[in-house]
């Protein structure tokens, strides 16, 4: 997505946000458009030597949320996850997809603010759908999601117990939905 259309969408929305009445807004982020502007786009690939574990992770993308939102109140937070596995050779193995939230690139994968996992398993050439609708990530009172800009790290996290497992992640959907209370114009 270009920069000028999360412009047009990000105003849209802040009007969106006027008009909810009792000071609620529901706040959609679609992660994967800012992930597919990056070098690997919406791919991941790994290899995975023979009877070992290991991972491999894609470099961090910052997301923009909501602004002027700081003084607001998270009520919950969700997200939706859509992965295919396509392994292309090895295994049998099992395969986790770890998708990581920060407050900056350098810690998004060693000091997270929250995880959220999906994992399967892959034998030989094979490819697997993994994910979840939007599932809860944040309970309440978080002020983790009322920053304007977060950190998204994704891992695949393999365990290999046959020969060498080489592959990929294809990422299909990633979206982020923020309930907030209150307080975005004040």
């Amino acid at each position: 997505m270009s920069h000028i259309r999360r412009i047009v969408l990000f105003s849209l929305l802040a009007m969106a946000v006027v008009g909810c009445g009792e000071g609620r807004a529901i706040v959609v982020v679609d992660i994967l458009s800012f992930i597919q502007d990056q070098i690997l786009g919406d791919t991941l690939p790994y290899v995975i030597p023979a009877s070992s574990s290991g991972s491999a992770d894609r470099p961090a993308v910052s997301a923009l949320l909501f602004p002027n939102a700081s003084n607001s109140i998270v009520d919950s937070a969700q997200l939706n996850v859509g992965v295919s596995i396509l392994n292309y050779s090895g295994g049998p193995g099992a395969v986790s997809v770890i998708t990581f939230f920060g407050s900056d690139s350098a810690t998004v994968y060693t000091s997270p603010k929250m995880t959220d996992t999906v994992s399967g398993s892959v034998t030989g050439a094979d490819t697997v759908l993994l994910g979840h609708g939007f599932r809860t990530i944040v309970s309440s009172d978080s002020t983790f999601f009322t920053s304007q800009k977060v950190w998204i790290g994704i891992r695949a996290a393999v365990t290999n117990s046959g020969s060498q497992m080489t592959g990929r992640l294809e990422l299909g959907a990633l979206q982020l939905r923020v309930f907030l209370k209150d307080k975005f114009f004040k």
